[in-house]
C-alpha cells in the first residue's frame, strides 16, 4: 500500500449480531474521516482493496478485541486501560510484541496481571482523550525507536475510538517533543496534525539513554 502526504482516510463498518469489523481504506472515494455502513457502498466491492488496518469489536458494547496494522510493526498485541476517572477522562493502550498472545489482540488489565510479563517490558505506550480525539502521549522504549511502532499504535488507537461509536478521530495537538514531531512529520495525514506550536521536554529518562544510538534519542541526526 502506497502512502502520500494528504492521504485520506475513510473506515468501513460491517456490524454482525454479536462481532462487527472495521476496516481502514486509504482512498479518494469519502472525505477522509468518514465512517461508512457496508449497506451504504452502493454494492461496490472493497474485498479486494488493502486495507490499511482490520479490526473486530463487540458490538453491544464497542470494545476492541482485535486490531491489525499493515505496518513493519504488526506483531504488536495490547493491554487495555481506560481512564474513566482522569481529567479529562483518558485511554491508553500499552503495546507488547511477545508471543503471549496473537498479533493486534487487545486485553484488559485484569487478564495481563498474572502474566510472567513485567510492565516495563512493554515496547511502548499511546494514551488519547476520547471525548476529543486528541493524542495525549505517545512513548517508544528507547531501543525500539524507528520500527514503525509509534506509526502502529496510533492506528490502534484510531480503531479503538471508532469501534467505541465515537463521532472523534484521532488527531494530534500543536505540542510536542522533538520526536513527536519526527513521528508528525512522517506521518502521510497531515490534516490529522495541527501545526507545531510548542516544543515539548524529551519523555526518555536519562537512565534509560546509555547504549541507545543517537537517531533514537535526537531525530535531527
Amino acid at each position: 500500500m502506497t502512502l502520500t502526504a494528504g492521504s485520506v482516510i475513510w473506515y468501513a463498518r460491517r456490524a454482525g449480531d454479536r462481532t462487527g469489523a472495521l476496516d481502514a481504506y486509504v482512498t479518494a472515494d469519502f472525505p477522509d474521516g468518514t465512517l461508512v455502513d457496508a449497506d451504504e457502498l452502493s454494492g461496490r466491492n472493497f474485498d479486494d482493496l488493502p486495507a490499511l488496518w482490520h479490526a473486530q469489536y463487540e458490538v453491544a458494547t464497542g470494545r476492541l478485541q482485535q486490531v491489525n496494522v499493515v505496518t513493519p510493526a504488526n506483531r504488536l498485541w495490547y493491554v487495555e486501560t481506560p481512564e474513566p476517572d482522569a481529567e479529562p477522562p483518558a485511554v491508553t493502550l500499552v503495546a507488547f510484541d511477545t508471543n503471549h498472545f496473537p498479533a493486534g489482540r487487545l486485553i484488559d488489565h485484569r487478564m495481563f496481571v498474572p502474566l510472567p510479563i513485567r510492565s516495563d517490558e512493554q515496547v511502548g505506550a499511546i494514551r488519547w482523550w476520547p471525548g476529543t480525539g486528541q493524542i495525549h502521549q505517545v512513548y517508544v522504549q528507547p531501543g525500539r525507536r524507528r520500527q514503525g511502532i509509534a506509526t502502529t499504535m496510533v492506528y490502534a488507537a484510531s480503531a479503538h475510538l471508532i469501534a467505541s461509536g465515537s463521532p472523534n478521530r484521532i488527531w494530534a495537538s500543536g505540542d510536542r517533543t522533538d520526536l513527536g514531531e519526527a513521528l508528525a512529520a512522517g506521518l502521510p495525514h497531515p490534516q490529522r496534525v495541527r501545526t507545531r506550536r510548542r516544543s515539548l521536554p524529551p519523555m526518555t529518562p536519562a537512565e534509560e539513554m546509555d547504549g541507545i544510538p543517537e537517531r533514537n534519542l535526537f531525530p535531527s541526526r
